[in-house]
């Protein structure tokens, strides 16, 4: 409650507003729903398995995965900086795809990598510049079992 003080000096208690009350119960409601949508959305995040196969005579550094949802939309993922020599496998157990929920279809997969480019005069950097695979058509609905397999 408000105080106010009327034209003769006497104290009135003024009663809030039924459109203030509103404002404040729309204010409350549209916090807890978009603090509870974000908690479900993080548990509901697909986490399959990304495997990566380098087939190349040198060794690549995997730098991340990009996927493709069936609407077109490609996002992406880190996946650490992983060195991979000849011939190497690595799988990445439980990768979270935080832009896609358990059971909804990714039309493909790709995986960006970097060459290792020692030997040939480079001695800064060993390593060429960000390159990235085809997309791998790899349809389906992402679940916690599936695993995706890219070989580069």
């Amino acid at each position: 409650m408000t105080t106010h003080i009327t034209r003769i000096g006497s104290i009135v208690q003024a009663r809030p507003t039924l459109g203030y009350t509103f404002v404040m119960l729309g204010v409350a409601l549209a916090l807890s729903f978009g603090t509870a949508s974000q908690a479900s959305a993080a548990k509901l995040a697909c986490k399959p398995d990304i495997k990566v196969k380098n087939e190349k005579p040198w060794a690549i550094k995997v730098l991340s995965i990009d996927y493709k949802h069936d609407n077109g939309e490609i996002d992406t993922e880190g996946l650490a900086n992983k060195k991979l020599s000849r011939n190497e496998t690595e799988e990445w157990k439980n990768q979270k795809l935080q832009h896609v929920a358990a059971g909804n279809p990714i039309t493909g997969i790709r995986v960006e990598y970097r060459d290792n480019t020692s030997g040939q005069g480079k001695p800064r950097d060993p390593w060429g510049a960000a390159r990235k695979t085809v997309f791998y058509g790899q349809s389906g609905d992402c679940t916690n079992s599936t695993t995706y397999t890219i070989e580069k």
